[in-house]
């Protein structure tokens, strides 16, 4: 089926842009200069597959992204969260002898 002279391709897996200090410096610069581009910004700026920022981002530069969601109550939840707070008072007030609280 095959010839003998029929050679398998050897491949490598990407292209080693992660690892390069050019571009680990530049990410970084880039970084700082607007914190709060997305990753996938960042993948579409250098042009590469937003995995690359993710690994470069998580392994050689130890950043974590962080993404800030305003929570809003509503005043339904006002009302269950003070009546769940009152009952914990409540039940701290007339049993706390028996309350332990371990912090860490």
């Amino acid at each position: 089926m095959f010839s003998s002279a029929f050679l398998f391709k050897s491949f490598v897996k990407g292209n080693g842009l992660k690892h390069s200090d050019d571009f680990l410096e530049s990410l970084k610069a880039k970084i700082k200069d607007d914190p709060t581009m997305s990753m996938r910004r960042l993948a579409d700026y250098f042009n590469i597959d937003e995995s690359t920022i993710q690994k470069a981002m998580h392994e050689d530069l130890s950043l974590r992204s962080y993404v800030c969601v305003p929570r809003h109550l509503t005043t339904s939840l006002k009302a269950r969260r003070l009546e769940r707070c009152r009952k914990v008072l409540c039940y701290l007030k007339s049993n706390a002898a028996t309350v332990k609280i371990f912090l860490d």
